[in-house]
């Protein structure tokens, strides 16, 4: 596992020094590196318990083979009771006559989405990659040119002045011409949000609609303990589940084998999601800010001239920067 998970490392390394220049921002990056790498990670974890482990164990009748219903239970998909599943495995549910959640009278609810997790992951850690790809064909690789070497905390003082002077040069000559590369980045930026949104509610799609209010109703489980019953993690990611398995006897009557499965994949998967739905909220709330901010800066010239000057409060009253920070649009900002 950790020869799996150890090419994602450098996407995780948020403030080390880079060879090259960023030209992105701290929450930009949260996004192509972090999230990235935390659903790739993901995504192999699952992969090797589906195709390494054994995701799911069927008990049926003695005259079928265990790996016909194992292989059949876990591409069919298999059910539980939604009135059963809110119950700990005990006196309360066999007091309702129903020992096991799957036995009984009862609605079903399918449960078919745990083999397409791994399929799911993947596709939506590329879909936080897809911005800053965006952005990275979208920038210009003069600055990036100009800007090479001074992130370096020891740098040659000639070097150093060499490139401010090649800096000052590019700004005075392409003043006011990048107002189109800024509002580029802008867009990405907001890209980024509204895809961890849409990412969100297709999630909850693809968890039957249980996953906008999975992170509470967890909590709350948690917070209660061995008093609460309503167990979410169980509801969502059901551990014991029910298969029914059809096949011609040998008059040619229709035969009924139920089998009872135990779908160990999803002690990962609860955990999984869990993890994932917080730090979508979390990727939502920096976003959203972010969001507020780069919308005041681009409708606030005051507040753009604000922030420049207080960047540049260690060099004292100047006139010059006064001056610049007054004629500079948003893209020269």
């Amino acid at each position: 596992m950790q020869g799996l998970l150890s090419p994602l490392a450098f996407h995780t390394n948020l403030f080390s020094a880079r060879a090259k220049p960023c030209g992105d921002g701290l929450v930009f990056r949260l996004h192509y590196r972090v999230t990235f790498a935390l659903l790739m990670a993901c995504c192999l974890l699952v992969t090797a318990t589906q195709y390494i482990g054994a995701p799911i164990s069927c008990l049926s009748d003695d005259s079928l083979p265990q790996n016909v219903i194992n292989t059949y239970c876990y591409i069919a998909s298999t059910f539980t009771l939604p009135s059963s599943t809110a119950l700990r495995h005990g006196w309360k549910a066999a007091q309702r006559r129903r020992v096991v959640p799957g036995s009984g009278p009862e609605e079903r609810r399918y449960h078919n989405y745990y083999m397409w997790v791994p399929y799911m992951l993947f596709l939506q850690s590329v879909s936080f990659y897809l911005p800053h790809w965006i952005w990275k064909v979208a920038q210009t690789d003069k600055v990036r040119g100009i800007l090479q070497g001074l992130n370096y905390v020891v740098v040659d003082d000639e070097q150093r002045r060499m490139k401010e002077a090649l800096m000052v040069n590019y700004l005075v000559f392409h003043w006011g011409s990048h107002t189109a590369w800024a509002f580029k980045y802008v867009l990405c930026e907001t890209l980024n949000l509204l895809n961890t949104v849409l990412q969100l509610v297709v999630t909850d799609s693809f968890l039957g609609g249980q996953f906008l209010g999975y992170g509470p109703r967890v909590v709350q489980y948690l917070r209660h303990g061995a008093e609460e019953d309503d167990d979410p993690m169980n509801q969502v990611f059901p551990r014991l589940t029910k298969c029914t398995f059809y096949r011609f006897g040998a008059g040619g009557s229709l035969e009924r084998f139920d089998a009872l499965c135990v779908l160990s994949i999803n002690v990962v998967n609860d955990k999984i999601y869990l993890t994932v739905w917080f730090w979508y909220i979390v990727l939502i709330a920096l976003g959203s800010l972010l969001f507020v901010y780069r919308l005041a800066t681009v409708l606030s010239p005051k507040l753009r001239r604000r922030l420049l000057l207080a960047r540049g409060s260690r060099y004292g009253a100047d006139p010059a920067i006064d001056d610049v920070t007054r004629k500079c649009g948003y893209g020269d900002w």
